[in-house]
Parts: C-alpha cells; sequence; structure tokens
C-alpha cells in the first residue's frame, strides 16, 4: 500500500501489511501506536492486472480508474454520460447471480440536483427513487404529505450526524494570553453561560416544528444507539427561569427588570461592566437553517441574551483560517453540523490538540477553543485503550459527561437523512450506518421486479 493512496495517518504507523495465506492479510502497526478500531485496518485490494503500469500518485487522476472502476459488486457500468447520468446492467459474474441477484436488470442514474424536479419527476413516473444525495431538508412537510395520499414511500432516518450550536469560548484574538481592551468580550468563557443557553433553547420545540419530530434532542456527541452511549447523559431541559438564576449567578445582569432585554455583564471576566449581551450568530442560509436559528434566537431572548442572526455561503463560513470566521475562531455563535461513521465516538473533536490555531496552520475540529485536561486525559485513555479493557469504555463515559457539563458546543438534534421512492418499489432499506442508502441494491426490485 502506497501512501499516496491511502491514509497517509494510518501508513506512517503501518509496521507491515502482508499476506499470511491465501485467505488472510495481517496488519501489524508500529510498536506503541494503540489503535481501538485495528479490525478495520484492511486496505481493498487494486486490480494490478489493469492499473498496475499506472504510477500510484497518478491513479487517481487516471480516466483508467476513475472512468472505469472495477470491483466484485452486482451491476457494471453500460453507459456514462457525463454530467446527465450513468447506466448499469447486471454484473454476470456476481458472486450472487446463482440467487437471481441482482433483481433489476438495468438501472440508470440521473444527476438531478434541483429537489423540486427531483420530486416532480417521481410523482410523473419518470424516475422510481430519489436518493439521499438530493437534498430534501426543505420537502419534508411536503413528502409526508404525498405519503399520506398514498402518492409515495418517503424514508426518514436518524444519522449520527449532529447539527449543532457551538460557542466561541476562546476566540483566536486571545491567544496572546490577555485581551486588556475587551475588544472580544468573553461571552461563553463561564460554563455557567453555556449550561444557562442549553436551558433557554426549547430543542424539542426546534425538532418538532423544524423536522416534524422525525428526530431526537442529543445528551451528547455519541448517538443513543452506540454502544459506547452512556444513557445517564441527558440534555438539558427547556427552563428559562433555571436558565436566568444562572445567568444572574454569573454576572449577567437583568438591570431593568425586562426579561426581553438584554442582560449586562457586572463582574465577568473579560467583558467590560455594562456591556449588553448582544451576540452574532453564523450559519449558513440553507432553508432548515433559516428556522433552526430563528427559533434559536427567539428562545434566548427569553433570557435577555440578544442575537444578531447572519447568514453566509458555504465557502465564507468555512473558509480557511485565519480569515475563516470559523476555523479563524472569530465568532460568538455558530451553528454547523459535524458526523462520522467511525466506530469509535469521535471524543477528539473538542480536545485541546484540535484548536485550529498559528500552531497547527489552523487545521482541527474544535472550533470553540474549548480546552480541559480532564476531558483531555479521559478522550486520550479511551483512544489508547482496546475495546475489551474495561478502561475503554468507562472512559467514553467519562468524556461524555465531562462534555454534557462543560458544552464546548450544544447538541441541536441529529440529522435526518431523507429519500423517497415510488409505490413500485420493494427492498429499497436506508441504514444511516451504511456508507450508501443503495447498500442492499441486489436485493431491490421495481414492479414485475418484485417477489411476494
Amino acid at each position: 500500500v502506497a501512501a499516496e493512496t491511502g491514509s497517509a495517518y494510518l501508513v506512517s504507523r503501518t509496521l507491515s501489511y502482508e499476506a499470511a495465506d491465501e485467505t488472510t492479510v495481517q496488519w501489524w502497526g508500529r510498536p506503541g501506536y494503540i489503535d481501538p478500531t485495528f479490525v478495520s485496518n484492511f486496505h481493498f485490494p487494486l486490480p494490478e492486472h489493469l492499473w498496475g503500469e499506472i504510477p500510484a500518485d497518478q491513479l487517481a487522476d487516471s480516466d483508467a480508474a476513475s472512468l472505469n472502476p472495477a470491483g466484485w459488486g452486482p451491476y457494471v457500468i453500460e453507459t456514462w454520460d457525463s454530467g446527465d447520468s450513468i447506466t448499469l446492467v447486471k454484473n454476470p459474474h456476481y458472486f450472487r447471480a446463482g440467487e437471481g441477484l441482482p433483481a433489476i436488470d438495468r438501472l440508470t442514474f440521473r444527476f438531478t440536483p434541483d429537489p423540486e424536479a427531483a420530486v416532480a419527476a417521481l410523482l410523473a413516473g419518470d424516475c422510481d427513487l430519489i436518493d439521499p444525495s438530493v437534498n430534501l431538508d426543505a420537502q419534508t412537510g411536503m413528502l409526508l404529505s404525498l405519503e399520506d395520499e398514498g402518492q409515495l414511500d418517503a424514508a426518514f432516518v436518524v444519522t449520527p450526524v449532529m447539527e449543532q450550536l457551538v460557542f466561541g469560548i476562546l476566540p483566536a484574538e486571545y491567544d496572546n494570553g490577555n485581551n486588556p481592551a475587551y475588544d472580544r468580550p468573553n461571552y461563553f468563557g463561564d460554563a455557567r453561560v453555556r449550561q444557562a443557553v442549553a436551558l433557554c433553547i426549547d430543542r424539542q420545540q426546534i425538532i418538532d416544528t423544524v423536522l416534524y419530530g422525525l428526530s431526537s434532542v442529543p445528551g451528547s456527541y455519541v448517538p443513543d444507539g452506540h454502544p459506547l452511549h452512556d444513557p445517564s447523559v441527558l440534555p438539558a431541559g427547556f427552563d428559562v427561569a433555571a436558565a436566568s438564576a444562572l445567568l444572574e449567578e454569573a454576572g449577567w445582569r437583568d438591570v431593568d427588570n425586562d426579561p426581553l432585554t438584554p442582560r449586562q455583564a457586572w463582574g465577568v471576566e473579560k467583558v467590560a461592566s455594562g456591556t449588553p449581551f448582544t451576540v452574532t450568530y453564523l450559519t449558513t442560509g440553507a432553508v432548515q437553517r433559516l428556522q433552526v436559528s430563528t427559533l434559536v434566537a427567539d428562545s434566548l431572548a427569553l433570557c435577555g441574551i440578544q442575537v444578531e442572526l447572519t447568514y453566509l455561503d458555504q465557502a465564507e463560513l468555512y473558509a480557511p483560517g485565519p480569515d475563516g470566521p470559523l476555523f479563524g475562531r472569530a465568532f460568538e455563535l455558530a451553528e454547523y453540523a459535524m458526523g462520522t461513521l467511525g466506530l469509535e465516538p469521535p471524543c477528539e473533536w473538542f480536545t485541546t490538540s484540535e484548536v485550529p490555531g498559528s500552531g497547527n496552520d489552523w487545521v482541527g475540529t474544535n472550533l470553540s477553543g474549548f480546552s480541559a485536561p480532564a476531558f483531555d486525559a479521559a478522550c486520550a485513555t479511551a483512544r489508547q485503550s482496546l475495546p475489551e479493557e474495561s478502561a475503554h469504555a468507562e472512559a467514553y463515559r467519562q468524556a461524555q459527561a465531562l462534555f454534557a457539563q462543560d458544552l464546548p458546543s450544544l447538541p441541536l438534534y441529529w440529522r435526518i437523512q431523507t429519500s423517497a421512492a415510488s409505490l413500485a418499489v420493494c427492498g429499497y432499506a436506508p441504514d444511516a450506518t451504511a456508507s450508501s442508502a443503495l447498500w442492499n441494491i441486489e436485493s431491490m426490485g421495481v414492479g414485475a421486479d418484485c417477489t411476494p
């Protein structure tokens, strides 16, 4: 396996990779490297008889590899009209061909980025399935109605992708150790303030209103169905009175006894006395986020936190640091999503080493700037132990509890993967843990292809 075509991180930590016999591959890690997911360190073989003459560093850009992919799946490419469609036909050498699979003889994938056009084509009978690669977030209500009317089958799957409200805990301008002029007030440095925000946002209302009740409020960054999820870590409920008490305790006073006007700071570290609690909230202009951010702003207003909503396009919001607002850690509140299909809970998202800054070329996932030695230690223990060790699950449990206590970000909901099919389609079973919603495509059928 060449570093150019594999994971450079894994390759650099691999001592040897060899065929032990005709059916066994043996991976050896370098001494000192402990990988809880070592069972997944299998590099799928490449077809030497087809690509052996192509240099490894040119393989990704080679037409022979990118336009004529090799594999052992149920279909092979018949035609590829770039930008329009790909047509597949049965693979006569498929290992399950003796079972009569795949059930469908020919498949045509059409590229239709417009969700409204895709739904119209489905209703008109011009296509049979809209897979989750088409963003149907804004069509959720319509799809539910059409399903109730018996016009299509809609599929909504809860994913391990977490929509979150991230706090700007340690802005990049604090990296020199001080902020004497209070150019950037330290609104969220106190965990009590972050806990108050959690209490002040009615997350269940967001799910019921925007997601039609199809998701749930996360207690942490680990999905409920994950084997390492700690069920004792529960999300904070909606409690304006409790939130207001925490804000008062942290020095954010309601000086005019009007909860609808911004609170003011009195004795808050790195915030000039009299500063109103008015913060900017960054996110994209996606329909779902327009709805969510408005509900969040309305909720926070009940606690005396005034929110100024700012919508940026994706390129601007996710621009590299130090100039980009997220990776440059130059925001107060920001809404975005993070997720992974990895086997281990991603506690490293919130560790000190993942804070983007000048020392790591502004690369990292901990955009809040959160740093807590106890959380770092729990995450390190979890990631450096093996699943059969007692410390493994316990350390992940500790990390979840510390996350829920310190709240570097506020989980809003698990995102929904949406797709739709005609009533003639059978066997479609999207699974959020699979790499594709079409993971069982050989068993799917349309009309006469469906078996009783």
